[in-house]
């Protein structure tokens, strides 16, 4: 008769409990990992696909066969989120334009689906989009520099940047671009701001327009030129408007920059970014009147949004789409900056954003 077959019921069943709980210590000890222990080696590494497959290998024998299906369990529901999220962000950069991206978060969705022949033809045919469209802006990006036409340059750059901000050809395209327009535009300013000071109003208005021209969203020469036409068409002022101040600090000047792109976007129907540039302005002068009183009525005029706007939010946020789940609240909050509720989706998504950019980084879903 064997020693085990010789111990009482209790004895020997106490062993077995024994055997299974001590097995992982004692491999563990050894230097044998076990396979739950692989796998979440392989998990902390990135690697989801070969935890799964390695916890999914433990025979239902296995002590660890409990714990390792919990894990797949688990892990699988991530990796389907996940996969979610990477083709979510995809139609995003797709839809704004922005193929380069949309190619990248293309390609990580097929590492985890290697399978899925579909969205395998979406890259190949995005690819070929996007060379076509890269080859004809940079046509006209050429033309534009042999022109001397910057501005024109700098527009067809930034849709370079948007269409592939990977490719290294447009990057250096980009720097040799950017410096132009930046010392074409920094001569014009100190240009308009030396007729300002002398009392050339009419030189100095020129030179701000040339600014423009270079750059258009240049909030200290639209700030300068609304001081210039205030100053030189006194008889058409708003009559309850701040009094025009004896002499302008630059960061006054840009704040009223801010303030006319404000008006402008209002005008125009851009009432988010209208909100966006009236903050701006006041971060830089709390004091300014005219753009504190547009900033509330704007706000109030779009009060009655806010639970359309969350729930728009929401909805995004469950079909894992982040970037527009992103963009909707962010627009509810220039609304209402101190809906806690809202502040704190938007801090959830940012941080779930934040944790496909690592993925992206390491390249290891």
């Amino acid at each position: 008769m064997g020693a085990s077959s010789a111990l009482p019921v209790e004895g020997r069943r106490f062993a077995r409990a024994a055997t299974r709980w001590l097995a992982p210590v004692l491999a563990l000890l050894l230097g044998c990992v076990g396979p739950l222990e692989q796998g979440e080696r392989l998990y902390r590494e990135g690697d989801l696909r070969g935890a799964l497959r390695v916890w999914g290998s433990v025979p239902e024998t296995s002590p660890e066969f409990e714990p390792a299906r919990a894990r797949v369990e688990m892990v699988e529901d991530e990796f389907a989120r996940l996969l979610r999220r990477y083709e979510k962000r995809a139609a995003f950069f797709e839809a704004e334009g922005r193929l380069g991206e949309a190619v990248l978060y293309y390609r990580l969705a097929y590492k985890l689906e290697p399978g899925r022949d579909e969205i395998l033809d979406r890259v190949q045919n995005l690819v070929r989009e996007m060379d076509r469209r890269v080859r004809r802006r940079r046509g006209r990006l050429e033309a534009a520099l042999a022109a001397g036409d910057l501005r024109r340059a700098n527009d067809h750059v930034r849709r370079l940047e948007r269409l592939d901000p990977f490719d290294p050809r447009t990057q250096i395209e980009a720097r040799q671009v950017r410096k132009a327009v930046e010392d074409g535009t920094r001569r014009r300013l100190r240009s308009g701001k030396l007729a300002y000071a002398a009392g050339d109003l009419a030189r100095a208005e020129r030179a701000f327009e040339r600014v423009l021209e270079l750059d258009p969203g240049n909030e200290m020469a639209r700030g300068y030129l609304s001081y210039l036409r205030k100053l030189t068409d006194v008889a058409a002022q708003d009559p309850a408007g701040e009094p025009l101040p004896a002499a302008i600090s630059e960061e006054e000047v840009i704040a009223e920059g801010h303030l006319r792109s404000a008006q402008e976007a209002e005008a125009s129907g851009e009432l988010f970014r209208a909100l966006a540039e009236y903050e701006a302005a006041l971060r830089i002068n709390p004091d300014k009147r005219a753009a504190r009183r547009a900033r509330n009525e704007l706000r109030t005029a779009l009060e009655p949004q806010i639970p359309t706007l969350y729930d728009e939010g929401k909805r995004y946020f469950q079909d894992e789409d982040l970037h527009n789940a992103l963009r909707v609240w962010r627009q509810l909050l220039l609304i209402d900056p101190d809906d806690a509720r809202t502040r704190e989706n938007v801090g959830r998504a940012e941080r779930l954003l934040a944790r496909l950019e690592e993925i992206q980084a390491d390249g290891t879903p």
